[in-house]
């Protein structure tokens, strides 16, 4: 879709069914930069979450830091509005991928005594993606092109429609040994600057 993200090596990758699930055809999957190809994103989520949102779709969250706030766009200067976060940078996701680990208070999934991280990966429509300007808790301004991928903490997308999963993505925590936690990983932007042209 002509934007940056990252290939999620390291993870076990399962590919949905949603070739001709869409009335617009397929070309929102194509990986050749071609007219009608969207976005990779990802979106880490706890265990529970993964089945609903594959059989009713994303819903807007009630926890949205970005419209709280009161973000604007970088690119634009409008008003980020409530929507589904979502993200190229796995990093991110790792935190988010169990339930925001003891943010909600809830225990960890694990298997065989092995926790275990899942995420959906995505296509957003490029024109949907909306970047918070943020100087308040992650103090970054979410452009990848700016920034680099590791420099984008979330992306925003208002409307559900214009965010499609198409696999869902499992890790072992144990297989990510610079794993941060949130707070930990927010307060590292603190010294990130933006570097036109980055590619990370």
């Amino acid at each position: 879709g002509g934007v940056l993200y990252e290939v999620p090596v390291g993870w076990k990758r399962f590919a949905l069914n949603v070739k001709g699930k869409y009335a617009d055809g397929n070309d929102w999957m194509r990986m050749d930069g071609r007219p009608g190809e969207w976005a990779v994103a990802y979106h880490g989520t706890k265990f529970d979450a993964v089945p609903k949102i594959l059989r009713n779709g994303f819903r807007l969250g009630i926890r949205h830091g970005p419209a709280a706030m009161k973000l604007k766009d970088t690119r634009t200067g409008q008003n980020i509005q409530e929507g589904i976060c979502c993200t190229p940078n796995l990093k991110v996701v790792e935190c988010f991928a169990n339930g925001e680990e003891a943010d909600t208070g809830r225990p960890p999934v694990t298997l065989e005594g092995r926790t275990l991280f899942f995420a959906l990966q995505c296509r957003v429509r490029p024109g949907a993606i909306r970047r918070p300007n943020n100087t308040t808790y992650t103090k970054t301004n979410n452009d990848e092109e700016q920034m680099g991928v590791g420099g984008v903490f979330e992306w925003v997308v208002e409307h559900p429609a214009d965010l499609r999963p198409y696999a869902v993505l499992v890790r072992d925590r144990g297989s990510c040994p610079s794993h941060m936690s949130l707070h930990d990983l927010a307060r590292s932007y603190a010294s990130m600057k933006p570097r036109p042209g980055a590619y990370d």
